[in-house]
């Protein structure tokens, strides 16, 4: 039974490491920076984008204070804005998937996620 258990954690490791090389490029699914513009601080940021779930905090702002907003948030690592609301989020490396947004925008930290060897 345990030789059954550690080939099945090999296996597990073997696809977790899979996953990751294959977002060597520091952005998930093929994406690359290029993508993403970048604004004040080193911020990535994209139209038309959304990171869903992983909500900590969320304000009336404009646009050009969401991820100021985020990076003097503690735990914030990413943000979306959306018709004048900034939602800020702390979003696991391995779930830094964005998706398709008709409207507003998202961005994130670059070093916030630099220690998890995620985005280099």
């Amino acid at each position: 039974m345990g030789v059954k258990i550690a080939v099945l954690c090999f296996c597990i490791v073997l696809v977790e490491l899979s996953v990751f090389l294959d977002r060597a490029d520091g952005l998930p699914n093929g994406y690359r920076w290029a993508e993403w513009t970048t604004i004040g601080r080193g911020v990535k940021w994209l139209q038309n984008c959304d990171f869903p779930g992983y909500d900590i905090k969320f304000e009336h702002i404009p646009l050009e204070k969401c991820s100021k907003s985020c990076i003097d948030t503690s735990g914030c690592n990413a943000f979306r804005w959306f018709d004048g609301w900034c939602y800020l989020k702390n979003i696991p490396a391995w779930s830094l998937d964005r998706v398709p947004s008709l409207r507003g925008s998202c961005g994130f930290l670059p070093w916030e996620f630099s220690s998890t060897g995620f985005i280099s």
